[in-house]
Protein backbone atom coordinates (compact mmCIF):
# COMPACT_ATOMS: atom_id res chain seq x y z
CA UNK A 1 0.00 0.00 0.00
CA UNK A 2 1.47 3.34 -1.26
CA UNK A 3 1.59 6.22 1.65
CA UNK A 4 1.25 9.70 1.17
CA UNK A 5 2.18 12.00 3.85
CA UNK A 6 0.94 15.75 3.97
CA UNK A 7 0.79 18.24 6.28
CA UNK A 8 -1.34 21.12 5.46
CA UNK A 9 -2.38 24.31 7.70
CA UNK A 10 -5.69 26.09 6.58
CA UNK A 11 -6.00 29.57 7.87
CA UNK A 12 -9.11 31.75 7.41
CA UNK A 13 -11.07 34.77 9.14
CA UNK A 14 -9.29 34.81 11.97
CA UNK A 15 -9.09 30.83 12.75
CA UNK A 16 -7.11 28.24 11.98
CA UNK A 17 -8.01 24.23 11.31
CA UNK A 18 -5.63 21.70 10.90
CA UNK A 19 -5.48 18.71 7.72
CA UNK A 20 -2.70 18.00 9.28
CA UNK A 21 -2.03 13.74 8.60
CA UNK A 22 -2.02 11.18 6.42
CA UNK A 23 -3.08 10.22 3.06
CA UNK A 24 -3.25 5.88 3.25
CA UNK A 25 -4.05 4.73 -0.31
CA UNK A 26 -4.22 1.33 -1.56
CA UNK A 27 -5.72 -1.02 -3.67
CA UNK A 28 -6.92 -4.70 -3.20
CA UNK A 29 -7.19 -7.72 -5.36
CA UNK A 30 -10.11 -7.08 -7.30
CA UNK A 31 -8.85 -3.82 -8.56
CA UNK A 32 -10.71 -1.44 -5.62
CA UNK A 33 -8.97 1.42 -5.04
CA UNK A 34 -9.27 3.03 -1.50
CA UNK A 35 -8.29 6.71 0.26
CA UNK A 36 -8.47 6.92 3.71
CA UNK A 37 -7.61 10.17 5.51
CA UNK A 38 -7.82 11.55 9.18
CA UNK A 39 -9.65 15.23 9.24
CA UNK A 40 -9.99 15.63 13.19
CA UNK A 41 -10.68 14.20 16.79
CA UNK A 42 -14.01 13.65 16.23
CA UNK A 43 -15.13 9.75 17.02
CA UNK A 44 -16.75 9.57 13.82
CA UNK A 45 -16.00 8.15 9.97
CA UNK A 46 -17.49 9.28 6.63
CA UNK A 47 -17.68 7.72 3.37
CA UNK A 48 -18.04 8.55 -0.31
CA UNK A 49 -17.88 5.88 -2.75
CA UNK A 50 -18.15 7.44 -6.85
CA UNK A 51 -19.23 5.07 -9.52
CA UNK A 52 -18.45 6.51 -12.88
CA UNK A 53 -22.53 6.07 -13.92
CA UNK A 54 -23.82 8.87 -13.99
CA UNK A 55 -26.79 10.07 -16.23
CA UNK A 56 -24.72 10.70 -19.13
CA UNK A 57 -24.89 7.29 -19.75
CA UNK A 58 -28.52 6.96 -19.88
CA UNK A 59 -29.97 4.87 -22.56
CA UNK A 60 -33.48 5.56 -21.21
CA UNK A 61 -33.31 9.48 -19.72
CA UNK A 62 -33.61 8.72 -15.73
CA UNK A 63 -31.36 5.08 -15.68
CA UNK A 64 -28.75 6.38 -13.29
CA UNK A 65 -31.36 8.45 -11.20
CA UNK A 66 -33.49 5.48 -10.81
CA UNK A 67 -30.97 3.35 -9.86
CA UNK A 68 -29.08 5.51 -7.32
CA UNK A 69 -32.48 5.99 -5.55
CA UNK A 70 -33.01 2.34 -5.72
CA UNK A 71 -29.88 1.16 -3.67
CA UNK A 72 -31.10 2.68 -0.54
CA UNK A 73 -34.59 2.11 -0.98
CA UNK A 74 -34.86 -1.62 -2.11
CA UNK A 75 -34.42 -4.89 -0.36
CA UNK A 76 -30.71 -6.74 -0.52
CA UNK A 77 -29.66 -10.43 -0.47
CA UNK A 78 -29.76 -10.25 2.97
CA UNK A 79 -32.38 -7.69 4.37
CA UNK A 80 -35.73 -6.02 3.17
CA UNK A 81 -36.00 -2.51 2.31
CA UNK A 82 -37.43 -1.64 5.99
CA UNK A 83 -34.79 -3.88 7.50
CA UNK A 84 -31.92 -1.76 6.15
CA UNK A 85 -33.69 1.53 6.39
CA UNK A 86 -34.02 0.39 10.47
CA UNK A 87 -31.08 -0.81 10.90
CA UNK A 88 -29.34 2.62 9.88
CA UNK A 89 -31.34 4.43 11.98
CA UNK A 90 -30.83 1.96 14.59
CA UNK A 91 -27.03 2.60 14.29
CA UNK A 92 -27.54 6.30 14.95
CA UNK A 93 -25.95 7.14 10.92
CA UNK A 94 -27.03 7.99 7.27
CA UNK A 95 -26.90 6.88 4.18
CA UNK A 96 -27.76 8.48 0.82
CA UNK A 97 -27.38 7.73 -2.74
CA UNK A 98 -27.69 10.42 -5.49
CA UNK A 99 -27.06 10.36 -9.13
CA UNK A 100 -25.28 13.07 -11.34
CA UNK A 101 -24.20 14.02 -14.67
CA UNK A 102 -21.26 11.90 -14.57
CA UNK A 103 -21.58 9.72 -11.23
CA UNK A 104 -23.48 8.68 -9.34
CA UNK A 105 -22.29 8.61 -5.12
CA UNK A 106 -23.52 6.57 -2.12
CA UNK A 107 -23.04 8.68 0.68
CA UNK A 108 -22.48 7.57 4.66
CA UNK A 109 -21.55 9.17 7.88
CA UNK A 110 -22.05 6.92 11.39
CA UNK A 111 -20.21 7.33 14.96
CA UNK A 112 -16.95 5.41 14.44
CA UNK A 113 -17.96 2.72 16.81
CA UNK A 114 -20.20 1.63 13.92
CA UNK A 115 -17.75 1.30 11.40
CA UNK A 116 -17.68 -2.18 10.56
CA UNK A 117 -21.63 -2.30 10.68
CA UNK A 118 -21.29 0.66 8.03
CA UNK A 119 -19.31 -0.58 5.73
CA UNK A 120 -21.61 -3.94 5.68
CA UNK A 121 -24.94 -1.91 5.03
CA UNK A 122 -22.90 0.02 2.40
CA UNK A 123 -21.91 -3.40 0.37
CA UNK A 124 -25.44 -4.57 0.79
CA UNK A 125 -26.60 -2.08 -1.33
CA UNK A 126 -24.15 -3.31 -4.00
CA UNK A 127 -26.28 -6.41 -3.87
CA UNK A 128 -30.01 -4.94 -4.50
CA UNK A 129 -32.70 -7.04 -5.64
CA UNK A 130 -34.37 -4.15 -6.89
CA UNK A 131 -37.80 -5.73 -5.87
CA UNK A 132 -40.49 -4.86 -8.17
CA UNK A 133 -42.59 -3.39 -5.08
CA UNK A 134 -39.71 -0.46 -3.82
CA UNK A 135 -38.85 -0.32 -7.62
CA UNK A 136 -42.27 0.78 -8.25
CA UNK A 137 -42.19 3.22 -5.56
CA UNK A 138 -38.65 4.80 -6.50
CA UNK A 139 -40.38 4.93 -10.46
CA UNK A 140 -43.50 6.78 -9.08
CA UNK A 141 -41.32 9.33 -6.34
CA UNK A 142 -39.02 10.00 -9.28
CA UNK A 143 -41.59 11.24 -12.06
CA UNK A 144 -43.44 13.15 -9.71
CA UNK A 145 -40.36 15.24 -8.84
CA UNK A 146 -39.69 15.36 -12.47
CA UNK A 147 -43.53 16.96 -12.64
CA UNK A 148 -43.30 19.12 -10.03
CA UNK A 149 -40.39 20.91 -12.05
CA UNK A 150 -42.77 21.87 -14.45
CA UNK A 151 -43.49 24.42 -11.80
CA UNK A 152 -40.56 25.43 -11.25
CA UNK A 153 -39.54 28.67 -12.93
CA UNK A 154 -35.55 28.98 -12.08
CA UNK A 155 -34.92 25.16 -12.88
CA UNK A 156 -36.99 25.83 -16.61
CA UNK A 157 -34.99 29.11 -17.17
CA UNK A 158 -31.26 27.25 -16.55
CA UNK A 159 -32.58 24.01 -18.26
CA UNK A 160 -33.90 26.03 -21.30
CA UNK A 161 -30.52 27.70 -21.54
CA UNK A 162 -28.38 24.97 -20.95
CA UNK A 163 -30.45 22.51 -23.79
CA UNK A 164 -29.81 25.03 -26.29
CA UNK A 165 -26.23 25.33 -25.91
CA UNK A 166 -25.16 21.81 -25.49
CA UNK A 167 -25.54 19.27 -28.44
CA UNK A 168 -25.20 16.22 -27.07
CA UNK A 169 -28.54 15.10 -25.72
CA UNK A 170 -26.64 13.04 -22.81
CA UNK A 171 -25.38 16.18 -21.27
CA UNK A 172 -28.33 18.60 -21.57
CA UNK A 173 -31.01 16.50 -20.38
CA UNK A 174 -31.49 16.68 -16.38
CA UNK A 175 -29.74 14.20 -14.24
CA UNK A 176 -33.13 13.32 -12.94
CA UNK A 177 -34.88 12.10 -16.47
CA UNK A 178 -37.45 12.66 -18.44
CA UNK A 179 -41.39 11.45 -17.50
CA UNK A 180 -41.00 9.21 -20.93
CA UNK A 181 -37.71 8.14 -19.86
CA UNK A 182 -38.47 6.85 -16.91
CA UNK A 183 -42.26 5.05 -17.70
CA UNK A 184 -40.45 3.01 -19.95
CA UNK A 185 -37.17 1.70 -17.73
CA UNK A 186 -37.77 -1.69 -16.34
CA UNK A 187 -36.32 -3.70 -13.79
CA UNK A 188 -33.64 -5.64 -15.97
CA UNK A 189 -32.88 -2.22 -17.44
CA UNK A 190 -31.59 -1.10 -14.58
CA UNK A 191 -30.07 -4.30 -13.72
CA UNK A 192 -27.98 -4.00 -17.04
CA UNK A 193 -26.96 -0.83 -15.84
CA UNK A 194 -25.93 -1.92 -12.61
CA UNK A 195 -23.82 -4.33 -14.15
CA UNK A 196 -22.34 -2.56 -17.04
CA UNK A 197 -21.06 0.38 -14.78
CA UNK A 198 -20.43 -1.13 -10.81
CA UNK A 199 -17.27 -2.38 -11.08
CA UNK A 200 -13.91 -2.01 -9.66
CA UNK A 201 -12.14 -0.32 -12.40
CA UNK A 202 -15.25 1.95 -12.47
CA UNK A 203 -15.11 3.35 -8.83
CA UNK A 204 -13.67 4.41 -5.68
CA UNK A 205 -14.14 4.51 -2.25
CA UNK A 206 -12.93 7.13 0.24
CA UNK A 207 -13.21 7.51 3.84
CA UNK A 208 -12.48 10.33 6.37
CA UNK A 209 -12.85 11.05 9.69
CA UNK A 210 -11.42 10.65 13.33
CA UNK A 211 -9.92 8.33 16.41
CA UNK A 212 -9.48 5.60 13.73
CA UNK A 213 -6.23 3.20 12.34
CA UNK A 214 -5.94 3.41 8.85
CA UNK A 215 -5.12 -0.30 8.78
CA UNK A 216 -8.59 -1.33 10.61
CA UNK A 217 -10.37 0.68 8.19
CA UNK A 218 -8.53 -0.70 4.89
CA UNK A 219 -9.18 -4.13 6.73
CA UNK A 220 -12.87 -2.81 6.81
CA UNK A 221 -13.14 -2.15 3.47
CA UNK A 222 -11.46 -5.60 2.53
CA UNK A 223 -13.79 -7.63 4.26
CA UNK A 224 -16.86 -5.97 2.74
CA UNK A 225 -16.07 -5.27 -0.56
CA UNK A 226 -14.00 -7.98 -2.09
CA UNK A 227 -17.28 -9.69 -3.70
CA UNK A 228 -17.32 -6.06 -6.25
CA UNK A 229 -15.85 -7.98 -9.40
CA UNK A 230 -13.52 -6.39 -12.10
CA UNK A 231 -14.93 -4.36 -15.68
CA UNK A 232 -14.71 -1.81 -17.74
CA UNK A 233 -13.99 1.62 -17.07
CA UNK A 234 -16.82 4.05 -18.62
CA UNK A 235 -15.53 7.46 -20.34
CA UNK A 236 -16.84 10.60 -20.96
CA UNK A 237 -17.09 12.51 -24.17
CA UNK A 238 -16.00 16.12 -24.65
CA UNK A 239 -18.94 18.03 -24.66
CA UNK A 240 -19.76 19.49 -27.82
CA UNK A 241 -21.02 23.12 -27.68
CA UNK A 242 -23.71 24.60 -30.26
CA UNK A 243 -22.64 27.92 -32.20
CA UNK A 244 -24.50 30.98 -32.38
CA UNK A 245 -27.04 32.73 -30.26
CA UNK A 246 -30.21 31.38 -28.63
CA UNK A 247 -32.76 32.91 -26.63
CA UNK A 248 -36.21 31.22 -25.63
CA UNK A 249 -38.17 32.70 -23.40
CA UNK A 250 -40.93 30.39 -21.98
CA UNK A 251 -44.19 31.85 -20.95
CA UNK A 252 -46.30 31.53 -17.70
CA UNK A 253 -49.13 34.46 -17.24
CA UNK A 254 -48.43 33.86 -13.44
CA UNK A 255 -45.35 34.24 -13.36
CA UNK A 256 -44.48 37.53 -11.06
CA UNK A 257 -40.78 37.97 -12.25
CA UNK A 258 -38.32 36.77 -14.56
CA UNK A 259 -36.19 34.38 -13.95
CA UNK A 260 -32.74 34.57 -16.24
CA UNK A 261 -30.27 32.26 -17.28
CA UNK A 262 -27.25 33.30 -19.32
CA UNK A 263 -25.11 29.89 -20.38
CA UNK A 264 -21.56 30.14 -22.29
CA UNK A 265 -19.29 27.84 -23.11
CA UNK A 266 -16.67 27.20 -20.65
CA UNK A 267 -13.43 25.15 -19.42
CA UNK A 268 -13.67 21.25 -18.12
CA UNK A 269 -12.16 21.03 -15.02
CA UNK A 270 -9.14 19.21 -16.40
CA UNK A 271 -8.15 23.13 -18.42
CA UNK A 272 -6.40 25.40 -16.21
CA UNK A 273 -8.07 27.97 -17.86
CA UNK A 274 -11.28 26.11 -15.15
CA UNK A 275 -9.81 28.31 -12.66
CA UNK A 276 -9.04 31.71 -14.24
CA UNK A 277 -12.89 31.08 -14.84
CA UNK A 278 -13.77 30.61 -11.19
CA UNK A 279 -12.18 33.91 -10.46
CA UNK A 280 -13.94 35.57 -13.76
CA UNK A 281 -17.59 34.26 -12.04
CA UNK A 282 -16.68 35.85 -8.73
CA UNK A 283 -15.37 39.18 -10.19
CA UNK A 284 -18.89 39.13 -11.87
CA UNK A 285 -21.13 38.12 -9.60
CA UNK A 286 -19.56 36.19 -6.68
CA UNK A 287 -21.23 38.80 -3.85
CA UNK A 288 -23.08 41.67 -3.12
CA UNK A 289 -19.90 43.48 -3.88
CA UNK A 290 -19.69 42.32 -7.16
CA UNK A 291 -19.84 44.02 -10.98
CA UNK A 292 -23.25 42.87 -11.98
CA UNK A 293 -24.81 43.33 -8.54
CA UNK A 294 -23.68 46.95 -7.85
CA UNK A 295 -24.27 47.94 -11.19
CA UNK A 296 -27.93 46.26 -11.98
CA UNK A 297 -29.19 45.70 -7.99
CA UNK A 298 -27.37 48.30 -6.21
CA UNK A 299 -26.94 51.32 -8.80
CA UNK A 300 -30.47 50.79 -11.18
CA UNK A 301 -32.50 48.37 -9.11
CA UNK A 302 -33.19 45.95 -12.27
CA UNK A 303 -33.11 43.15 -9.79
CA UNK A 304 -33.52 40.56 -6.94
CA UNK A 305 -30.52 38.86 -7.44
CA UNK A 306 -28.03 38.43 -10.13
CA UNK A 307 -25.21 36.01 -9.48
CA UNK A 308 -22.73 34.22 -11.83
CA UNK A 309 -20.79 30.60 -11.30
CA UNK A 310 -19.27 27.56 -13.23
CA UNK A 311 -21.39 24.49 -13.88
CA UNK A 312 -18.23 22.46 -13.88
CA UNK A 313 -17.73 18.47 -15.53
CA UNK A 314 -14.38 16.91 -16.23
CA UNK A 315 -15.17 17.24 -19.94
CA UNK A 316 -16.53 20.60 -20.58
CA UNK A 317 -17.89 23.54 -18.28
CA UNK A 318 -20.74 26.39 -18.52
CA UNK A 319 -20.29 29.72 -17.46
CA UNK A 320 -23.68 31.07 -16.41
CA UNK A 321 -25.32 34.23 -15.42
CA UNK A 322 -28.17 34.49 -13.33
CA UNK A 323 -31.05 37.09 -12.38
CA UNK A 324 -34.59 37.60 -11.16
CA UNK A 325 -36.01 40.56 -11.93
CA UNK A 326 -39.64 42.29 -12.28
CA UNK A 327 -40.98 41.59 -15.57
CA UNK A 328 -40.99 45.16 -16.63
CA UNK A 329 -37.21 44.95 -15.78
CA UNK A 330 -36.23 41.97 -18.03
CA UNK A 331 -34.92 43.68 -20.93
CA UNK A 332 -32.99 46.58 -19.04
CA UNK A 333 -31.22 43.93 -16.88
CA UNK A 334 -30.49 41.79 -19.68
CA UNK A 335 -28.84 45.12 -21.24
CA UNK A 336 -26.67 45.86 -18.57
CA UNK A 337 -25.81 42.32 -18.32
CA UNK A 338 -23.96 42.87 -22.25
CA UNK A 339 -22.66 46.10 -21.74
CA UNK A 340 -20.77 44.89 -18.36
CA UNK A 341 -19.39 41.47 -20.37
CA UNK A 342 -18.73 44.07 -23.04
CA UNK A 343 -16.80 46.18 -21.19
CA UNK A 344 -15.21 43.69 -18.71
CA UNK A 345 -12.06 44.24 -19.46
CA UNK A 346 -12.39 47.03 -17.27
CA UNK A 347 -13.22 45.32 -13.63
CA UNK A 348 -10.68 42.57 -14.16
CA UNK A 349 -8.14 44.47 -11.90
CA UNK A 350 -5.05 43.00 -10.33
CA UNK A 351 -6.88 44.06 -6.76
CA UNK A 352 -10.08 42.37 -7.40
CA UNK A 353 -8.11 38.95 -8.74
CA UNK A 354 -6.47 39.02 -5.68
CA UNK A 355 -9.84 39.49 -3.66
CA UNK A 356 -11.27 36.61 -5.50
CA UNK A 357 -8.07 34.30 -5.05
CA UNK A 358 -8.38 34.51 -1.42
CA UNK A 359 -12.29 34.03 -0.90
CA UNK A 360 -12.32 31.10 -3.01
CA UNK A 361 -9.58 29.17 -1.00
CA UNK A 362 -10.96 30.29 1.56
CA UNK A 363 -14.88 28.91 0.83
CA UNK A 364 -13.09 25.84 -0.36
CA UNK A 365 -11.41 25.56 3.15
CA UNK A 366 -14.80 26.27 4.89
CA UNK A 367 -16.74 23.59 2.57
CA UNK A 368 -13.83 21.00 3.93
CA UNK A 369 -14.98 21.34 7.84
CA UNK A 370 -16.86 17.90 7.53
CA UNK A 371 -15.30 13.93 7.29
CA UNK A 372 -17.72 13.61 4.68
CA UNK A 373 -16.89 16.74 2.50
CA UNK A 374 -13.69 15.88 2.25
CA UNK A 375 -14.21 12.00 1.85
CA UNK A 376 -15.84 13.75 -1.44
CA UNK A 377 -13.17 15.28 -2.37
CA UNK A 378 -11.11 13.04 -2.49
CA UNK A 379 -13.47 10.53 -4.36
CA UNK A 380 -13.91 13.68 -7.05
CA UNK A 381 -9.90 14.38 -7.54
CA UNK A 382 -9.10 10.94 -8.00
CA UNK A 383 -12.16 10.58 -10.79
CA UNK A 384 -9.67 13.46 -12.14
CA UNK A 385 -6.48 11.94 -11.71
CA UNK A 386 -4.95 14.57 -9.14
CA UNK A 387 -2.35 13.33 -7.54
CA UNK A 388 -2.52 15.70 -4.66
CA UNK A 389 -4.65 16.59 -1.96
CA UNK A 390 -7.57 18.08 -3.26
CA UNK A 391 -7.45 21.18 -1.30
CA UNK A 392 -4.08 21.73 -1.51
CA UNK A 393 -4.38 21.04 -5.72
CA UNK A 394 -6.67 23.80 -5.15
CA UNK A 395 -5.28 26.35 -3.52
CA UNK A 396 -2.10 26.16 -5.80
CA UNK A 397 -3.76 25.85 -9.14
CA UNK A 398 -6.30 29.12 -8.02
CA UNK A 399 -2.74 31.30 -6.85
CA UNK A 400 -1.27 30.20 -10.53
CA UNK A 401 -4.04 33.09 -12.00
CA UNK A 402 -2.89 36.12 -13.21
CA UNK A 403 -5.02 39.20 -14.25
CA UNK A 404 -3.75 38.37 -17.62
CA UNK A 405 -5.38 34.49 -17.33
CA UNK A 406 -8.87 35.90 -16.20
CA UNK A 407 -8.67 38.22 -19.33
CA UNK A 408 -7.93 35.59 -21.70
CA UNK A 409 -10.73 33.77 -20.00
CA UNK A 410 -13.37 36.25 -20.41
CA UNK A 411 -12.54 36.67 -24.24
CA UNK A 412 -12.40 32.90 -24.74
CA UNK A 413 -16.14 32.63 -22.74
CA UNK A 414 -18.35 35.54 -23.63
CA UNK A 415 -18.44 34.72 -27.61
CA UNK A 416 -21.81 32.90 -27.55
CA UNK A 417 -24.46 32.72 -25.44
CA UNK A 418 -28.22 30.61 -25.16
CA UNK A 419 -30.61 32.50 -22.92
CA UNK A 420 -33.27 31.12 -21.19
CA UNK A 421 -36.10 32.82 -19.69
CA UNK A 422 -39.38 32.21 -17.75
CA UNK A 423 -41.52 35.29 -17.74
CA UNK A 424 -45.42 36.64 -18.23
CA UNK A 425 -44.73 38.37 -21.17
CA UNK A 426 -42.32 36.98 -24.29
CA UNK A 427 -38.98 39.16 -24.74
CA UNK A 428 -37.10 36.55 -27.23
CA UNK A 429 -37.36 38.82 -29.84
CA UNK A 430 -36.51 42.03 -28.55
CA UNK A 431 -33.42 40.33 -26.23
CA UNK A 432 -32.40 38.68 -29.58
CA UNK A 433 -32.33 41.47 -31.23
CA UNK A 434 -30.28 43.45 -28.44
CA UNK A 435 -27.91 40.51 -28.38
CA UNK A 436 -26.97 40.75 -31.55
CA UNK A 437 -26.09 44.27 -31.68
CA UNK A 438 -23.26 43.33 -29.05
CA UNK A 439 -22.18 41.01 -30.88
CA UNK A 440 -23.97 37.76 -30.58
Amino acid sequence: MKKIVIAVIFVFLGFSYAYAGNLYEGKLSNGLNYRIYKTNDLPIISVDIKIKAGSYFDKKFGEANILANSLDSCATSSLTADEFRDMVDALGGRISSSASKQYIDITAKFPLSKADRMFCLLSQMFKSKFDKKNFDFVKREATDEIKSLQNDKDYLAIHSAFVNLLSQNAYSHTSLGTIKGIKSITRNDIKAFFKRYFNTDNMVISVSGGKFKEQDIADMIKSHFLFLKRGKRASLAPVVFKKGLFVKDIIRKQAKQSYIYMAFPAFSTLDKRHYAAKILAFILGGNLDSVLAKDIRTKHGYAYSVFAFNYQMKKGGIFVIGLETQNIFTTYAVKRVFEDVKNIDNFITPERVEDAKRYLVGRNEIALQSSLSVAGALSSSYMLNIKELPWVHFRKEINKVSKKDVVQAAKTIFKNVSIGIVSSENYEKEIKKMAKEYGY
